[in-house]
């Protein structure tokens, strides 16, 4: 009963990581009118938010050297708290900037120790469902704001609810303290061979890149952050200028992928016992370039279809990747490769939707299929070469 009421606490926090990352692009449109911010600046929070969780990603195994993974997750949530509480008291775009940062820092420590803790300590239906509870938390924040503004409530009583509602989860994780270390001796028993240090820092970041599996493992996060992230910022622009769409059918439309990812991620935990964590990725693979060859020559009044199918496949992969890192690179090294998978999927977050919108610019926002097309076939090919490394 413990280790079922723990893994409630651990879903509840990572429904805490998906609130904040779908608000910035819902209170926007409102939120840089108050702040006089022009409305191209968003991209100056998002990428800074994407800095601040790079660096979190990288130190996390230096902070699991020196802190338990509960405390880690306490403390991250809490920050993220003070953020977003920061964030409904600004009154410009400067006072925004190192709070994104902040930010991010906590979003990172979160999403590495909670992913690290379940790769290491459960099958990977429990990653698959994991991850489902962050797709929930990013469709709450648009709902919940939609509602405040229709009723007349600004974003920044929105920011300040969800503030509370994360110091709600951090209680939840501070009371759950000693189910963290009943589990910890459960699971220390069933696997002796385990010592604790093997899951704290060991490795130089040189010493990690020059291990057989490394650059493709961390370059395979990379480019599904590239697909992912891509087309989640640009297919309703994609659907106005490519396909005469209008904005709202558009934003609608745009939607679907977060719904299809949701779907695909309940999905991977309810398949992936029976399935294997490489058959969900190839099977979400071939969704993926289905979805994408749809928009190109299908008829366009299925397009949200379409998205949804896109959604789908992008569920599977990315917690079946993390699920992996213990797997090929052994306990000793989970929390710092996963640490490098992360901060790369970060850099990626942060970059390769701003390079498209650069080349979009040069020729046409007709291209996203095709730019998509090349990131999925370089994550093809880096999940392919990452395999062939084994150190579990």
């Amino acid at each position: 009963m413990s280790t079922l009421i723990l893994l409630l606490v651990i879903y509840a926090s990572f429904i805490s990581l998906g609130l904040p990352d779908s608000m910035l692009g819902t209170a926007w449109p409102l939120m840089h009118l108050d702040i006089n911010a022009s409305v191209n600046t968003a991209g100056i929070v998002s990428t800074l938010v994407s800095i601040g969780t790079v660096i979190s990603s990288i130190l996390y195994s230096k902070y699991l050297s020196r802190a338990r993974t509960e405390v880690i997750t306490l403390f991250s949530i809490v920050a993220t708290a003070l953020a977003l509480l920061f964030f409904s008291f600004s009154g410009s775009l400067l006072g925004l900037l190192p709070v994104a940062i902040v930010l991010g820092i906590g979003a990172g420590a979160v999403d590495a120790s909670l992913n690290n803790y379940v790769a290491i300590h459960y099958k990977s239906n429990v990653m698959g469902f994991l991850h489902a509870f962050w797709g929930i938390g990013t469709l709450i924040s648009p709902f919940l704001f939609g509602y405040l503004f229709s009723i007349g409530i600004s974003w920044r009583e929105g920011y300040f609810s969800l503030s509370f509602v994360q110091l709600s989860i951090a209680l939840i994780v501070l009371s759950s303290f000693p189910l963290w270390k009943k589990e910890e001796k459960r699971f220390k028993l069933e696997h002796r061979e385990i010592e604790t240090d093997d899951l704290g820092m060991k490795y130089t970041i040189t010493e990690l890149f020059k291990t057989k599996g490394v650059i493709p493992a961390v370059l395979s996060f990379f480019t599904y952050s590239a697909v992912e992230q891509t087309a989640m910022l640009w297919a309703p622009t994609f659907l106005v200028w490519a396909n005469g769409m209008n904005e709202s059918d558009a934003a609608t439309a745009g939607g679907m992928i977060f719904l299809g990812i949701t779907v695909g991620r309940i999905l991977t935990g309810l398949l992936s016992e029976k399935a294997g964590s490489s058959r969900l990725i190839s099977i979400g693979h071939v969704l993926i370039l289905f979805g994408i060859l749809s928009l190109i020559i299908l008829p366009k009044e299925y397009i949200p279809i379409y998205f949804i199918v896109f959604g789908i496949g992008l569920g599977p992969i990315y917690p079946m990747m993390v699920h992996q890192t213990p797997e090929i690179f052994g306990l000793s090294r989970s929390s710092q490769v996963l640490g490098l998978e992360m901060a790369l999927s970060y850099i990626s977050v942060a970059t390769m939707p701003n390079l498209f919108g650069y080349l979009a610019r040069l020729t046409s926002f007709s291209t996203l299929p095709f730019f998509l097309i090349a990131f999925l076939f370089l994550n093809i090919v880096t999940i392919q070469l990452k395999k062939r490394a084994s150190y579990a």
